[in-house]
C-alpha cells in the first residue's frame, strides 16, 4: 500500500521516467532471454567433434572438392540462362550455410566452379559481376563467403524464407553431402 501511495505522490514527469525504466528494462531482459535461447538451440544444431575428426572431415572434404566429377553429373553450363546458373550457384552454396529452408543444391567440385567461371566471365549477364565475387575464391577451395553468396542471390531472386544464418561447420557439411548426394 506504501509503493501506491508513493506513486500517487510522484510528479508526473517522475512516472514517466519510471514507466520507461520499467519498460526497457522488460524489453532488455525479453532479448536476452530470445538470444540465449537462440545460442542454446544453434548448440544443439551443431554436429560436435573432436579437433582431431574435424582435421579429418576438412581433408576429406578437400579431397572432395579436387576430385575429378563425372561427366553424368557435369551439367552443360554453357548452355544454361543467368537464371539457371544463378540457380546452380545458389544450389552449391546451400552445401557450405545453415538456413531453415533450402531448395535446391548441387555438390561444389572445382571442376564444376571452374566451368561456372568460365562460362561467367565470358557472359554479358547482369549479375556476371556478382557472380564473379562469388566464384572467384572457390576456385581456390575458399568458401569463406558462402553465407554472403547464399544471401546475395536469394535477395536477387526475392527471397523471403530459408536465409542463410552462418557456414556449415565441416562435419555438418559432411552430412549433408551425405544426405543428398550419396
Amino acid at each position: 500500500m506504501n509503493v501506491i501511495k508513493k506513486i500517487n505522490n510522484m510528479s508526473l514527469n517522475m512516472k514517466i521516467v519510471l514507466s520507461l525504466f520499467i519498460l526497457i528494462t522488460g524489453a532488455l531482459s525479453f532479448m536476452m532471454i530470445v538470444a540465449w535461447n537462440d545460442s542454446r538451440n544453434l548448440e544443439k544444431d551443431t554436429i560436435h567433434v573432436s579437433n582431431e575428426e574435424q582435421a579429418q572431415i576438412k581433408a576429406d572434404l578437400q579431397k572432395r572438392f579436387e576430385s575429378v566429377t563425372p561427366t553424368s553429373e557435369l551439367p552443360s553450363y554453357g548452355e544454361m540462362t543467368e537464371h539457371e546458373i544463378l540457380n546452380e550457384v545458389h544450389g552449391m552454396t546451400h552445401q557450405k550455410v545453415k538456413a531453415d529452408e533450402k531448395w535446391g543444391s548441387s555438390e561444389i567440385t572445382k571442376e564444376k566452379v571452374q566451368m561456372i567461371y568460365n562460362v561467367v566471365e565470358n557472359s554479358d549477364f547482369k549479375t556476371r559481376s556478382m557472380l564473379i565475387h562469388i566464384i572467384e575464391p572457390w576456385l581456390k577451395n575458399d568458401f569463406s563467403n558462402a553465407v554472403e553468396a547464399h544471401n546475395a542471390i536469394w535477395d536477387y531472386q526475392d527471397g523471403n524464407i530459408g536465409k542463410a544464418t552462418r557456414l556449415l561447420t565441416p562435419a555438418e557439411e559432411k552430412a549433408y553431402i551425405e544426405e543428398k548426394f550419396r
